[in-house]
């Protein structure tokens, strides 16, 4: 059901909407209001309902510039529909509508701008609030989940790397709780010296053979495929390649996959290649496409303070990587994957890991 975005702004309407919640118990619930709704004491009206908030974005631009823009939504709207969102834990979802010229009126000498709405970007909310819904009904032991950690390739040590995180304690206790809330993690006990041996590398290995990546890519639209094969070439002749296949260094813990956020591209040049986004992300494209075919992970949780692709949350289009990452891939094995972003507690704009 629907409702105006002033019905959470006095504490009379507040507390309309919280017995509404109570009475209606939603699966999901969708916003469109700008700004944080946070109140004195840190909550929001919408925590009552105890199920994620999926930020949609009415953005202020035309289409137009939203397109011919490489980080999609404006800075206006980033600030007041992404970054303030985020304090109240909402989950960005995707920019459903854009600002549209009307028809001139000839006695006024005047043409309303108004929203026009996006129809495919509708339905991908559409689908992804009903991934959220129904992972929400899916018993815990049966939930597949992954966990990506950030790799900034800077100096050693950085692998899995945020400010003020214990990344390997951090990990290890997040499989504790998850345990303890009764997900399948199998029977070994997990302690920080394990994952640390993953952000070591001394682990076990995804492979992903190139005839694999291949069919997978030929899903991509023709934009994305012809900048990859622009920017790096055969794939059989990426230095990363060995005996014919991707591999990545991963944990599995029962339905539980833990690994380090893939690099963009070549592993010789991770440092000048991390922030450059003209840069097309194929070893993170090849994992996210490997996310999808699996059609296995119900969930991802990516932990880390940097995005996997500039535009992975800031409302690009179709033939963004960006949307195609944030996915989990594309085609019929695409399932609009529930990813959320954690953080320290030291970045408040990740709050959104609740």
């Amino acid at each position: 059901m629907g409702l105006p975005s002033r019905a959470s702004r006095t504490p009379r309407q507040g507390e309309f909407l919280t017995q509404l919640i109570a009475a209606r118990h939603p699966a999901i619930i969708l916003n469109a209001t700008a700004f944080s709704a946070l109140r004195d004491d840190g909550t929001t009206v919408l925590d009552t309902a105890d199920v994620p908030v999926l930020q949609v974005v009415l953005a202020s631009t035309t289409r137009e510039a939203w397109v011919s823009s490489p980080r999609g939504l404006s800075p206006a709207d980033l600030a007041m529909n992404v970054v303030l969102p985020e304090l109240d834990g909402r989950l960005l979802s995707r920019a459903i509508s854009f600002k549209a010229e009307g028809a001139l009126d000839p006695k006024l000498e005047f043409a309303t701008a108004r929203h026009a709405p996006c129809a495919d970007r509708t339905e991908f909310v559409a689908r992804q609030a009903a991934r959220w819904a129904a992972l929400a009904r899916t018993p815990h032991s049966e939930r597949r989940l992954a966990l990506a950690l950030s790799d900034y390739p800077a100096r050693a040590g950085r692998a899995g790397y945020a400010v003020g995180l214990d990344t390997a304690e951090s990990v290890a206790q997040i499989i504790q709780v998850l345990r303890g809330e009764g997900y399948d993690l199998g029977e070994r006990e997990w302690r920080a010296a394990d994952v640390e041996a993953l952000l070591e590398s001394r682990t076990d290995h995804l492979e992903i053979p190139l005839k694999t990546y291949a069919t997978w890519l030929k899903a991509l639209p023709p934009n994305l495929q012809n900048e990859i094969e622009a920017a790096w070439g055969d794939p059989a002749a990426d230095p990363s390649i060995h005996t014919g296949a991707f591999s990545f260094p991963i944990l599995s813990a029962g339905k539980l996959s833990i690994f380090l956020q893939p690099d963009r591209g070549s592993l010789h040049d991770r440092r000048n290649g991390y922030h450059d986004t003209s840069i097309p992300p194929r070893q993170r494209l090849c994992r996210a496409l490997c996310m999808a075919a699996r059609a296995g992970e119900d969930r991802c949780a990516h932990s880390s303070r940097y995005a996997w692709h500039a535009g992975v949350a800031a409302g690009q289009g179709a033939g963004a990587f960006g949307r195609v990452l944030a996915r989990g891939g594309v085609g019929p094995a695409a399932g609009d994957l529930p990813v959320y972003r954690q953080q320290s507690r030291r970045s408040r704009a990740g709050r959104n890991a609740g």
